[in-house]
């Protein structure tokens, strides 16, 4: 990304596009998280640039996971009957990496 200001930028409209709502100490904690995401994103697209196929993007989960998105990935999991898989999610997404 070209600036902090501009990842800011990024990141607000970001947030707007998935109706995450974030107050400034909040965002101002998981911009890390969502600058380097911004990061990777722009330097996948570019090794890629002129090749068919999609392209990399920001997704729903740009800035991080916090408790509630991983208890409602959990609850998605159980309803779906599959149980056995709860001890993957908490693999996946240990303490130390939720916000």
């Amino acid at each position: 990304m070209e600036s902090d200001e501009a990842t800011w930028a990024l990141y607000e409209q970001w947030c707007k596009a998935f109706n995450k709502v974030r107050d400034r100490s909040e965002m101002e904690r998981r911009f890390h998280i969502c600058k380097r995401t911004a990061g990777s994103v722009l330097s996948c697209n570019e090794a890629r640039e002129g090749m068919p196929g999609n392209y990399a993007r920001l997704g729903l989960y740009a800035d991080g996971f916090d408790a509630q998105d991983i208890a409602e990935r959990k609850g998605v999991v159980e309803a779906a009957g599959c149980g056995h898989l709860l001890s993957l999610i908490d693999s996946l997404y240990p303490p130390d990496i939720i916000n």
